[in-house]
């Protein structure tokens, strides 16, 4: 074992650390890994092993729990292997994980403890319970589930939302995923985040993007149950023998001793002999959804099946100019010196701005009881197109969107961000290589307020987009879905974030052209007005803008020298 340079300091009179900010971090090594942990407390009794949550380290406990425990308690909170400053590769199941930290409370010399767990800790707590139900007297598992458990899949993608809200209202990501969004709840994270930040020194080395996606992969194995079948409690196999009449049982006590007397006082509830046993479960039957017709120069096209398309992790800005200056100086300038700080901002893919042109009353045609004609107030004059190199990508741009936020109001009078969850939008492969893009069209789809949000994604992606790359005229076609609009999520300051409800979009597409004379002709052609029959019913509104410019900064996650057009 090794023992950090300031234990000695960090110690209170009587070599009893009691204050969880004060504790010496320490290392020890098991099974070629080396594990941090700290301790505090009186030593001497059943020692307290704290397990923490996903993407945390040593630092991420909060004081005000660990210290009142550590009073009368012996405390131990570690890095398990590959975390923080421990050594060694992250497993990618929470069993593997629970091997790791029996390693280290074993090379402790420790034979019986107690758990705190907390989220993935109550994972590995479970796991190492079942393999070593000898080392543990009690078992505390707070914000966590069993394996198989009811909503654990939704774990990744809660995670990576509320890490995008935390990013773009530069907040910490536990606020969101930890406390309500009331005032008491904000009040309450603030308080938290604060006390993470006591220890000023001996500070543990954060979580690396490799580490936690590997967490997240372990969380996505024990979101399945892995029980085979003959364990199932309720397999014949399993059935409780009927004890004799009178018998006694330890946990129930003695069996009626007449058999046509209930134990129990429901009336109508009929003794079963026999449990029912599971079967195999069935594949769902899903509704195939009617094929939509689109008439073609070649015959009848059947769109229900999507090209195939990568699926990136995109957000959207939508942009106003300033009305006290020209609108090609505000242009100019997003072109020119905003798109420096955005293009200098770590962790993008692709930066891409649209420029849409001025005079832009709607192109797709007229249709009863859908708005088509683009409203003048609410006309949009660019989208900034931001695509992240991976789900964590936002975290690492917060000091350059700050100098975004600073230069907004050089620019724009408006700015909405619409965000959709990672790999929840589509980039489809409807054009050759050879195939160039001369000409573009960028489109805003605003649900009905009666159509349910699953009922419109499906329609979107399961038939418009096919219908949409089966008329054969796209040379580029992007798809994006947006969550729910939230004014906290790009809230610049000195510039106006208005968003009624009844003029927010839901959706958007980008569907290129080989020229302007092909996307003027696609728009008047008999695939349009096929479509158009069919938008009522899902879709209130249509806006579908000219795009002049689509200009490239980023591709490939590399900042290009000049912008590609």
């Amino acid at each position: 074992m090794t023992v950090s340079a300031t234990d000695e300091q960090q110690e209170a009179p009587g070599g009893v650390v009691t204050s969880y900010k004060n504790a010496p971090t320490r290392t020890i090594t098991a099974g070629g890994a080396t594990y941090a942990y700290r301790e505090l407390g009186p030593k001497g009794g059943i020692p307290v092993v704290f397990f923490v949550h996903l993407a945390a380290t040593l630092d991420n406990w909060d004081p005000r729990i660990i210290d009142p425990i550590a009073k009368n308690r012996h405390v131990i909170a570690f890095d398990n292997k590959g975390i923080g400053a421990s050594t060694g590769q992250v497993p990618d199941s929470v069993e593997a994980m629970a091997d790791d930290a029996y390693a280290f409370i074993k090379a402790l010399g420790l034979d019986k403890i107690d758990i705190l767990s907390f989220s993935l800790g109550g994972f590995i707590a479970q796991a190492l319970v079942v393999k070593h139900p000898e080392l543990v007297r009690k078992l505390v598992l707070t914000g966590t589930g069993p394996k198989g458990g009811k909503d654990i899949d939704k774990v990744a993608g809660i995670t990576y939302w509320d890490m995008l809200r935390a990013t773009l209202t530069r907040s910490d990501p536990k606020e969101f995923l930890f406390f309500n969004r009331n005032a008491t709840g904000k009040a309450a994270a603030k308080a938290f985040v604060k006390r993470l930040g006591e220890r000023t020194v001996d500070r543990d080395a954060p979580i690396k993007v490799k580490a936690f996606r590997t967490q997240l992969k372990a969380i996505k194995k024990w979101r399945h149950a892995s029980r085979p079948l003959e364990a199932h409690p309720a397999h014949s196999h399993r059935q409780r023998r009927q004890r004799p009449h009178g018998a006694l049982d330890p946990l129930r006590g003695p069996a009626p001793a007449d058999p046509g007397i209930r134990a129990d006082h429901l009336p109508r509830l009929r003794p079963r002999r026999h449990l029912p046993v599971p079967r195999q479960v069935r594949t769902h039957r899903h509704r195939v959804p009617r094929p939509l017709i689109i008439p073609t120069n070649r015959g009848n096209r059947v769109g229900t099946t999507p090209p195939s398309a990568k699926k990136p992790f995109v957000s959207s800005i939508l942009l106003w100019m300033r009305t006290d200056q020209p609108r090609e100086a505000g242009m100019d300038y997003w072109k020119g010196p905003h798109s420096k700080i955005i293009s200098a901002t770590p962790g993008f893919e692709e930066y891409r701005q649209i420029h849409l042109a001025e005079n832009n009353p709607g192109l797709w045609p007229a249709i009863s009881g859908v708005e088509t004609v683009i409203p003048s107030e609410r006309r949009i004059d660019g989208v900034a197109e931001v695509t992240f190199a991976s789900v964590v990508s936002p975290l690492r741009g917060r000091k350059q969107t700050k100098l975004a936020y600073k230069d907004e109001v050089n620019v724009f009078r408006r700015t909405l961000l619409y965000a959709g969850p990672p790999r929840s939008a589509r980039w489809y492969d409807v054009a050759r290589p050879e195939e160039k893009v001369g000409a573009r069209s960028l489109i805003y789809l605003r649900k009905r307020e009666d159509t349910r949000t699953r009922a419109f994604r499906k329609f979107l992606t399961g038939e418009l987009v096919p219908a949409l790359a089966g008329t054969g005229a796209l040379r580029e076609l992007r798809t994006q879905v947006f969550m729910p609009w939230n004014r906290r999520l790009w809230n610049t300051p000195n510039v106006a974030h208005d968003n009624p409800t009844e003029q927010r979009f839901h959706a958007s597409l980008i569907l290129g052209f080989t020229d302007a004379h092909a996307r003027g002709a696609f728009y008047g052609s008999e695939q349009i007005a096929a479509l158009s029959g069919k938008l009522p019913e899902l879709v209130s509104a249509v806006h579908a803008y000219e795009v002049t410019e689509a200009l490239t900064y980023v591709k490939d996650g590399a900042a290009l020298p000049h912008y590609r057009a």
